[in-house]
């Protein structure tokens, strides 16, 4: 158990740095649940291990990113684990801008907030290559998403996060070291 726990720790301390360097704040509690307000969902809660949120450069808006960290061996990332993340995170996101729930424990008071979900597949073991992951978002329908209009769903795959690492690493050794004040 403790093993799991520490693999999943490593997506989420590489999200924080990665998305630190692009200026994305993290708000709210980590690894929560949160009220459904669709019967239809089935569901009483829905899950988001972490929020980030950023203000966006040409809106007046705050968006509100709900990430869903995922921590795989390479063996471990399938269509199915794929296809199934991305659906259950896109059902959140047709209830986080309605929840109070939601609203309570991520939002900022007075801020025009947008939701947009992120599904994050680590790939831990260092394994994966590009044509290992890029087929099984072909499996994904995007018709099957339930993405409310106004929202966006990303899906980073251990490419995507070797690479975004990567800008962010440039962009520290880029600013060069920070003086003392």
């Amino acid at each position: 158990m403790a093993e799991t726990a520490n693999k999943a720790k490593m997506a989420d301390k590489l999200a924080a740095d990665v998305f630190g360097e692009f200026f994305w704040e993290r708000t709210g509690p980590l690894n929560t649940n949160w009220d459904c307000v669709s019967s239809s969902h089935k569901a009483p809660t829905h899950p988001s291990d972490v929020v980030f949120f950023y203000d966006e450069p040409y809106r007046p808006t705050r968006r509100y990113v709900t990430a869903d960290l995922k921590s795989y061996a390479l063996g471990s990332i399938t269509p199915f684990i794929v296809r199934s993340a991305a659906r259950r995170l896109a059902t959140s996101l047709a209830c986080a801008e309605n929840s109070q729930s939601f609203q309570d424990k991520y939002f900022h008071p007075s801020s025009s907030a947008r939701v947009s979900g992120m599904l994050f597949v680590y790939n831990h073991d260092n394994q994966a290559a590009d044509h290992e992951f890029s087929p099984l978002l072909a499996a994904i329908d995007p018709e099957d998403l339930e993405i409310p209009p106004g929202s966006k769903l990303a899906v980073f795959g251990p490419t995507d996060i070797f690479w975004m690492n990567n800008v962010a690493r440039d962009i520290v050794h880029m600013r060069g070291p920070s003086v003392p004040t």
